[in-house]
C-alpha cells in the first residue's frame, strides 16, 4: 500500500503533512484531484477518521464547496459517516455546499440504519 497523502487544498493554503494516517494496514487519504474534487481512499474507521478531520479543518474556508469523491473508499465503519456529516456541519456553519458521491454501500448502509441519511447529500 502507498503512503497516503493530505492536500488540504488547491488554494495557497499551507500544506498539511505527508504523514501516514493511521498505521499503513489501517490508511486513508484524502486530496482534490485536478477536477476540483475531494478524493477519498482507504479505510474510513476510528483509527483514522480523527486524523481526517484535523487535516480538512481549512477545507470549506477558501472554496465555496465541492464535492466528495468516495470511490477509493475501500471499508468504513460508523466513524465514516460521521466523517461525513463533520464535513456536512462545517459546509452548513460557512454557508458552503458540499455533495458525497459514490458512497460506499456499507456507508450508506450504516447512515440508513442510522437515520441520518436525509442529513447528508448522497450521492450513489
Amino acid at each position: 500500500m502507498s503512503e497516503p497523502q493530505i492536500e488540504p487544498s488547491m488554494s495557497k493554503e499551507p500544506s498539511a503533512s505527508k504523514e501516514p494516517l493511521a498505521s499503513k494496514e489501517h490508511s486513508a487519504s484524502i486530496e482534490f484531484s485536478e477536477d476540483g474534487r475531494l478524493q477519498v481512499s482507504g479505510e474510513l474507521s476510528f483509527k483514522t477518521v480523527p486524523e481526517l478531520v484535523s487535516a480538512s479543518q481549512g477545507f470549506f474556508k477558501k472554496n465555496n464547496g465541492f464535492n466528495v469523491d468516495l470511490v477509493g473508499v475501500s471499508r468504513a465503519d460508523s466513524a465514516g459517516v460521521a466523517l461525513l456529516i463533520e464535513w456536512q456541519r462545517q459546509a452548513q456553519k460557512q454557508n458552503k455546499s458540499v455533495c458525497f458521491l459514490n458512497i460506499p454501500p456499507q456507508m450508506l448502509a450504516i447512515a440508513r440504519l442510522s437515520g441520518v441519511d436525509e442529513l447528508l447529500s448522497l450521492k450513489s
